[in-house]
């Protein structure tokens, strides 16, 4: 039996007015944060996430306690973070300018195992635009293919033989890829 969650993911990401997390995302930048409010299977508690990327160790911090509800801002949404995390979560807040919900992704997760590697398979993409997307041309969109991860406990990526020539190999964030469409900056090309 897996640990990990299989079925419907969904997350509501939190950005600055001036989309600072986003121009992160999509210049590469070395240092970089995503804010979000996640649940599983639409439970009614979800959990706070920040992940954190400094050039290559990623970080996740997570706090459960939180309610699935539309927060008018992150500060008000880690009020409900319990425990350490929480603490960690309310302090790293203090340091970032406002941040408001801007994006609600929403997708299937499938996972799988072949030896050591860990496969997830998300597919049924879709977004839409939250209150803090303000320059949005389009409030819904979904992507036409899966995204595919996989995780190894070495440095060398795997990639099972079956697929290696079948799918496109790169980093790839969905909240970067679905706000940038919703902002009418790329086409619903992947």
């Amino acid at each position: 039996a897996e640990p990990y969650f299989e079925g419907i993911v969904e997350s509501r990401y939190f950005d600055t007015l001036s989309l600072l997390t986003l121009s992160q995302c999509k210049d590469g930048a070395q240092r970089k944060a995503k804010f979000r409010l996640r649940r599983y299977n639409n439970d009614s508690l979800a959990e706070l996430q920040i992940k954190t990327k400094d050039l290559f160790p990623v970080r996740k911090i997570k706090s459960g306690g939180a309610r699935w509800k539309p927060y008018a801002n992150w500060n008000e949404a880690s009020l409900a973070a319990e425990g350490e995390s929480g603490k960690l979560i309310r302090q790293i807040a203090r340091t970032y300018p406002p941040l408001y919900p801007v994006i609600q992704i929403r997708y299937r997760r499938r996972r799988y195992r072949i030896g050591d590697c860990r496969i997830t398979l998300d597919s049924e993409i879709e977004a839409m635009a939250c209150d803090g997307l303000k320059m949005r041309i389009r409030s819904t969109i979904a992507l036409r293919s899966a995204v595919l991860e996989t995780k190894v406990p070495s440095d060398t990526p795997f990639i099972p033989a079956f697929l290696r020539d079948r799918i496109r190999r790169d980093s790839f964030s969905k909240f970067a890829l679905l706000t940038r469409q919703l902002l009418g900056e790329t086409t619903n090309s992947v």
